[in-house]
C-alpha cells in the first residue's frame, strides 16, 4: 500500500512539477515555498504525518484523564440487574443478582435488599445489619460477602416460601452516589396446608360429632318419655 501512495505522489509530481517544503511548514513557517522540477517523496509524507500521529495520541490520553478518570476516582458507577425473572422452587434456594458496573469492590459500600416496603436485606459499615432486617426473612437471607471484591452482591435467600415472590429492590450507595436495579423472584409450588388448620378443622369435627351424640341421646329419651 506505501508503494501504491509513493508511486502516486511521484505521479503528481511529476505532472506538476513542484514539491512543498514539509520542513519549512514543521518548522512553523506559515507559507510554503515550491522548486520546480522536485518530486515529493514518501519519506517527505511520512514527516509531516508522523506529528499528526504524536498528537492523536496525546489527545486520547488528555481525554482519558479528563473525562474517565474523574468519574473512577469520585466512584460513579450503576447497577446491573438480569434482564429476566428468577424462577425458585417452593422451600428451596433462590439467588437475586446484582453487579456494579465498571467491576468495583463493594464492601465499604452500602447495600440494601428491599421488597415493597420491606427490608430483605441490609448491609452497611462491613457488616449485616439485621436488626433492620423485616422478620419474614430472619435466618433466611445471605450477601455472597467473597463475590463483593469484584461488585457482586448477590442475594441468596433461603427456605423460599409464595410470600417471597414479588420484585426485589437492589439499592448500592457510596457517600452521595446511589443507583439500584429491579430483580423479579417467580416462585412455583404450592404451599402445604399448615398443621395448625388441619389441627382446627379436627377439633370443629370432634365438636360437631358430640354435638350430634347430645342430639340423639336428647331423642331417645325424649321417645322413652312419651311412647
Amino acid at each position: 500500500m506505501f508503494l501504491c501512495m509513493n508511486g502516486s505522489l511521484r505521479a503528481w509530481g511529476r505532472r506538476n512539477e513542484y514539491k512543498l517544503n514539509w520542513r519549512g511548514i514543521l518548522n512553523g513557517s506559515l507559507g510554503s515555498s515550491l522548486h520546480k522540477g522536485d518530486l515529493v517523496s514518501f519519506q517527505d509524507v511520512m514527516e509531516i504525518l508522523s506529528p499528526l500521529g504524536a498528537f492523536l495520541s496525546n489527545s486520547l490520553v488528555a481525554f482519558f484523564f479528563l473525562f474517565m478518570m474523574p468519574k473512577i476516582a469520585l466512584g460513579q458507577f450503576s447497577v446491573i440487574g438480569p434482564t429476566g425473572p428468577i424462577q425458585a422452587s417452593l422451600r428451596g434456594e433462590a439467588e437475586l443478582p446484582c453487579y456494579l458496573s465498571p467491576p468495583q469492590s463493594a464492601q465499604h459500600m452500602k447495600v440494601i435488599w428491599s421488597l415493597s416496603t420491606r427490608v430483605v436485606h441490609l448491609y452497611r459499615d462491613g457488616e449485616d445489619q439485621l436488626g433492620d432486617q423485616h422478620s419474614d426473612y430472619q435466618g433466611r437471607t445471605v450477601l455472597l460477602r467473597d463475590a463483593m471484591t469484584s461488585g457482586n452482591v448477590t442475594l441468596k435467600i433461603l427456605d423460599v416460601k409464595l410470600m417471597d415472590a414479588g420484585k426485589y429492590t437492589c439499592v448500592i450507595a457510596n457517600g452521595f452516589h446511589q443507583e439500584q436495579a429491579d430483580v423479579e423472584l417467580k416462585v412455583s409450588g404450592d404451599e402445604p396446608e399448615a398443621p395448625a388448620v388441619v389441627l382446627t378443622s379436627f377439633m370443629l369435627l370432634i365438636v360437631l360429632l358430640v354435638l350430634l351424640s347430645l342430639m340423639y341421646l336428647d331423642l331417645l329419651l325424649f321417645f322413652q318419655e312419651y311412647p
